[in-house]
C-alpha cells in the first residue's frame, strides 16, 4: 500500500510539473523558466546540505522536469524517506520548487519478548538491526525470519516470531520481536523410501541431516539443509549411474506428543547406467593408451559422474605438467536410454606449450624478493609446469612468514609465454614470550623465548630461550640459515645449556654444555642429507648411594667430553608441518663420536624414526609413528657413557609410564638403561574446538628399552590411553593419560602427562 502511494505521489508530481512546464511554456515562449527559489521540508535528521548536494535541480539554473523525476528516485535511494513529493509555484517571474519529504523513523531500541530458552544477546548477534539505524518493514521481517532460523538451528522446529513497531515519539519507534517458542524437536528417524540400487545406510551416511544420536549428538532439523540434503541424494545417485533419479521433497512428520520428528524422502532410482565405449580425439601429445589407462572412468563400469569429471581434471593436470596450460579437454556424453549404456568421448585442444615469461612478486614489505624466488621451483624461461607451481606454493606456505600466498597466471607477450604473480601477505614473525607452568618432566617452571623467524627480512632465524625449572634448566641459542650464501646450503649452529634434576628417575642428575653445528641440502625432491659436528661437555652428579657400587660399572660420576660428527638424511611430505593431516615424514641419523674428533667419549649412534598421517572420516585424523635406537662403544672403549643411555617413557616416547622409567634395571633394582630401544606411537586426532587449535586424541602406544646382553624382540610394553592438545604462544601444551597394560609388580596402573608452556 505504501509503495502504491508512492508511485501516486510520483505520478501526481510529475503531472503537477508538466503542466507548468506547459503554462509557462505558453507565457514567456520558448523561454525555459528559471529556479528561483529551492526549499526542502520535512528533513529533520538528515542535513539539508547533504540533501542539496544530491539534486540535479540547482538555484538559478533552467527547471528540468527530467532531473526532477532523477532527484525524486536519488532521494528514494538513499534509503531515508518513506515518501518524496515535489510542489513547484510561479514565483518572481520564475519557479519556486519545494522537495517535500516523510522521513522513515529511526529505531530507538530493538527489544525481544518471550524467549526463554536462547539468551537476549545471542538473538541479536544474529539479527542485523542496530540502534539508531532506520526503520524498514521488510528489514525488519528478514531479521525475524534470522531469529526464527536460529531457534531452528537449536531444535525449536515451531518456533514463531512476530515482529512489532511501537511508536515512541515522533518519528522513532521500538521494534519488538514476540517469541513463541513451542518445544524443542528432535528427529527421531530419517528414512529413505523407494531404495532398491543403493542402500538406505550408504545414502544417509552422505546426509547432514541425521537422527538424534547418544542423547545429544545430531538430531537437530535445519530446513535449509535438509533441501541441500535432497541435492545431495540426487548427486550420489548420478555418482552410481542412475542417471534418471528423482528424489521427492521430504515429509516431515510431527510426532507432538514426543517432541519428535520423522522424515521421510521418497525416491525413484531409474535404471542403473554402464560405461560403453570411451573415444578421444586430438591427442597428440599424449598416446591413446596412455591416456585411457588411467582412467577410473572405464574400469569402473558403472557411469560415475564425479569419477568422469575427476578424470578429466587429472588428464587436464597431465597436460600443464607437460607445459600445455591452455589444453582443453570436452565431454561428450551420448545416453542410451533403451540399454542404460553410456558412450564417453573427451575432444582434446591440446593448445602450444606455453613457457615462464616473467615472475612477478609483490605484497612482500619485508621480505626480499630473493627469498622468495628461491623457493619457487620455476624460473624465467623454463617450461610451464603446474606440479612445480603448487609445490612452489606450498614451499611459500612452510616459510611461515606469511598469511596468504596466492600464485596466478596471465598471458604473456606471445601465446607461448605466461606470466606468473605471486601475490604474499606478510605476518609478524618476530615473537617474545614469557610465562610460567607446569610440566610432568620438568616440575614447575618459568620460561621465556625471543625469535625473529624473518631477521632482515633475509630468511634466516635467530632465537634465544630459556626455561627454569624445578626439575630442568634449559637455555638455547640458535641461529638457522636454510641459504647460507644464497646457496642451496643450509646452516644450523646452536649453543645450550642444561641442568636436569632427575635422580629419582634416573639415579643421577646431569649438567650439559655445548654447541652444534649443521650443514644440510636438498639430494632429491624432498630428501634432505646433513652433517653435523657436536662438542658438549657433560658433569655427572649426585649419584644415589647404591649405584655408586655399582658392579658392572655403567653409571660414572665426574665430567666427560664428547665431540662427535653426523650425517643424516630427512624426508617431508606431509600437507602441513604445524597442523599434518596426511603424508609419510621420515628421519635417519648416525651419530661417531671418537676420541681423534676433540673428545674422550666413543661410541655410534643410530637413530630412526618413521611417520604417516592420514584422514580417516570426518575431521579424524590417523597418526602412526615409529623410532629405533641403537647405541654401541668405538673403538677402544666398552662402555657407553652415561647420559647416551637410552630410558623411555613420558610424553614423547610412551605414554602410561613416566618419563625415563621404561628401563632395564640392576641387581638393586635401579634404572640404569640399555643401548636400544623401539617404540611405537598409534594416535587418533580429532578437533574439539577449532578456533582454539584444541584437539582430542585417543593412543595405543608399544615400546621397549634393551641391555647390551639383550636381542631386540617384539616384547614390548604396551598402553593405551587419550588426551589433549591446544597451541599456544608457547607452543603446544599437552595433556594426557596412559593405562599401563601389561602391568609388572612394582608398576603404577599409569601415568599422566602434561606439559605447559615451550620445552626447548
Amino acid at each position: 500500500m505504501r509503495s502504491l502511494t508512492r508511485l501516486v505521489q510520483v505520478v501526481t508530481a510529475g503531472w503537477i510539473l508538466l503542466f507548468l512546464a506547459f503554462a509557462f511554456g505558453r507565457a514567456y515562449g520558448q523561454e525555459q523558466a528559471v529556479v528561483k527559489q529551492l526549499d526542502i521540508k520535512g528533513s529533520r535528521k538528515i542535513d539539508e546540505a547533504t540533501i542539496r548536494f544530491r539534486l540535479k535541480t540547482k538555484l538559478g539554473e533552467p527547471f528540468s522536469l527530467e532531473k526532477t523525476r532523477e532527484d525524486v528516485k536519488a532521494l528514494y535511494r538513499l534509503g531515508f524517506f518513506d515518501d518524496v513529493a515535489v510542489d513547484a509555484e510561479v514565483f518572481e517571474g520564475g519557479l519556486k520548487v519545494t522537495f517535500i519529504l516523510t522521513e522513515k523513523p529511526t529505531i530507538r531500541e530493538i527489544k525481544i519478548r518471550g524467549n526463554k530458552q536462547i539468551a537476549t544477546d545471542k538473538i541479536k548477534e544474529k539479527i542485523a538491526l542496530t540502534e539508531g539505524g532506520v526503520f524498514s518493514p521488510q528489514v525488519v521481517a528478514s531479521n525475524a525470519e534470522r531469529a526464527r532460523l536460529l531457534y531452528e538451528e537449536e531444535g525449536y522446529y515451531q518456533a514463531k516470531i512476530v515482529p512489532k513497531v511501537e511508536k515512541v515519539a515522533e518519528g522513532d519507534v521500538s521494534v519488538v520481536f514476540q517469541i513463541d517458542e513451542g518445544g524443542k524437536f528432535e528427529i527421531s528417524s530419517v528414512r529413505i523410501l523407494g531404495t532398491k540400487g543403493l542402500s538406505e545406510r550408504d545414502i544417509k551416511d552422505h546426509l547432514a541431516t541425521k537422527e538424534l544420536f547418544l542423547f545429544f549428538f545430531y538430531g537437530t532439523l535445519k530446513r535449509e539443509e535438509l533441501q541441500r540434503d535432497l541435492d545431495r541424494i540426487k548427486a550420489f545417485y548420478l555418482d552410481n549411474g542412475f542417471l534418471d533419479i528423482k528424489v521427492d521433497e521430504p515429509e516431515i512428520r510431527v510426532l507432538e506428543a514426543k517432541r519428535r520428528l520423522e522424515i521421510n524422502i521418497r525416491v525413484e532410482e531409474g535404471p542403473q547406467y554402464r560405461v560403453g565405449e570411451v573415444r578421444l580425439a586430438g591427442n597428440t601429445v599424449f598416446a591413446t593408451d596412455e591416456i585411457l589407462r588411467p582412467l577410473q572412468i572405464a574400469k569402473r563400469g558403472i557411469f560415475s559422474r564425479e569419477v568422469f569429471q575427476r578424470d578429466i581434471l587429472t588428464l587436464t593436470d597431465r597436460y600443464s605438467e607437460r607445459g600445455y596450460l591452455f589444453a582443453d579437454i570436452a565431454p561428450i556424453i551420448n545416453t542410451d536410454r533403451v540399454n542404460h549404456i553410456v558412450d564417453l568421448g573427451l575432444e582434446i585442444s591440446e593448445g602450444k606449450q606455453v613457457f615462464v615469461e616473467r615472475i612477478e612478486i609483490s605484497g612482500n614489505t619485508k621480505t626480499r624478493d630473493k627469498v622468495i624466488r628461491r623457493d619457487i621451483a620455476l624460473i624465467e624461461g623454463d617450461l610451464y609446469n603446474s606440479r612445480l607451481l603448487a609445490r612452489s606454493r606450498q614451499n611459500l606456505n612452510n616459510l611461515g612468514y606469511f598469511e596468504d600466498v596466492k600464485i596466478d597466471t596471465r598471458r604473456g607477450t606471445a601465446e607461448d609465454r605466461v606470466d606468473i604473480e605471486v601475490t604474499v601477505k606478510e605476518k609478524a614473525t618476530g615473537s617474545f614470550a614469557i610465562g610460567a607452568g607446569f610440566s610432568s618432566i620438568d616440575g614447575v617452571l618459568g620460561a621465556g623465548s625471543i625469535s625473529q623467524n624473518n631477521f632482515l627480512g633475509l630468511g634466516t632465524r635467530v632465537s634465544f630461550s630459556g626455561q627454569l625449572g624445578s626439575n630442568a634448566n634449559r637455555f638455547v641459542l640458535r641461529y638457522q640459515d636454510p641459504h647460507i650464501l644464497d646457496t642451496e646450503t643450509s646452516l644450523d649452529l646452536s649453543l645450550y645449556n642444561q641442568r636436569l634434576l632427575f635422580q629419582s628417575l634416573t639415579g643421577f642428575d646431569q649438567d650439559s654444555t655445548g654447541g652444534m653445528l649443521t650443514l644440510g641440502r636438498r639430494v632429491y625432491k624432498e630428501l634432505f642429507g646433513s652433517v653435523s659436528y657436536k662438542y658438549e661437555q657433560v658433569r655427572i652428579f649426585n649419584l644415589i648411594p647404591n649405584l655408586v657400587v655399582d658392579p658392572a660399572g655403567l653409571i660414572k660420576e665426574g665430567t666427560n667430553t664428547t665431540a662427535s660428527v653426523g650425517v643424516g638424511v630427512a624426508m617431508d611430505l606431509r600437507d602441513n608441518r604445524r597442523d599434518p593431516t596426511r603424508g609419510f615424514s621420515g628421519t635417519a641419523s648416525y651419530q661417531l663420536a671418537a676420541g681423534f674428533l676433540g673428545g674422550e667419549n666413543e661410541f655410534n649412534r643410530f637413530n630412526l624414526e618413521l611417520g604417516y598421517y592420514h584422514p580417516l572420516f570426518w575431521k579424524f585424523v590417523g597418526h602412526i609413528r615409529g623410532n629405533l635406537i641403537v647405541v654401541e662403544p668405538f673403538g677402544n672403549s666398552q662402555k657407553i657413557p652415561t647420559q647416551e643411555r637410552v630410558f623411555l617413557g613420558g610424553t614423547n616416547t610412551v605414554r602410561g609410564f613416566k618419563t625415563f622409567t621404561l628401563s632395564p634395571v640392576d641387581a638393586s633394582g635401579n634404572r640404569i638403561g640399555g643401548n636400544k630401544a623401539i617404540y611405537f606411537n598409534n594416535e587418533l586426532l580429532f578437533p574439539i574446538y577449532e578456533p582454539l587449535g584444541a584437539k582430542g586424541l585417543l593412543f595405543i602406544d608399544a615400546g621397549n628399552v634393551f641391555a647390551e646382553d639383550e636381542r631386540f624382540s617384539l616384547s614390548l610394553r604396551p598402553t593405551a590411553g587419550g588426551g589433549l592438545r591446544v597451541a599456544t604462544p608457547f607452543g603446544l601444551v599437552r595433556v594426557e593419560y596412559g593405562f599401563n597394560l601389561d602391568q609388572r609388580p612394582g608398576e603404577p596402573s599409569g601415568a599422566a602427562h602434561l606439559t605447559v608452556g615451550s620445552v626447548f
